[in-house]
C-alpha cells in the first residue's frame, strides 16, 4: 500500500520514477526517487500512520538537482505477525 500511494503522488509526470524494494536480515527498504520536477506530497499522514503502525521509519530526501527520494524502513520482525 505505501508503494502504490507514492506513485499515485508522481502518477502522470513524464519523467521516470526509480523504485528500490531490499528485503534485509533486520528490515524492509522501500525507496521511490522522483524527478524534481515533480512538487510531490511526501509523505502523506496515511504514510506516516502506516509505517508508525509498524514501528518503522519514513524519511524524505532531498537530491541535489535530480529530485526527491522517499526511504520507508519497516522492522523485519514484523514479517510473522502482518502474514
Amino acid at each position: 500500500r505505501l508503494l502504490a500511494e507514492a506513485l499515485s503522488t508522481v502518477a502522470g509526470t513524464p519523467t521516470p520514477v526509480d523504485i528500490l524494494l531490499r528485503f534485509g536480515s533486520e528490515d524492509v527498504k522501500l525507496a521511490v526517487t522522483a524527478p524534481q520536477t515533480v512538487r510531490l506530497d511526501w509523505p502523506t499522514i496515511a504514510m506516516r500512520e502506516r509505517v508508525a503502525l509498524c514501528d518503522g521509519t519514513i524519511d524524505v530526501e532531498t537530491l541535489p538537482g535530480t529530485g526527491e527520494r522517499l526511504v520507508i524502513h519497516l522492522p523485519c520482525a514484523l514479517t510473522g505477525a502482518l502474514a
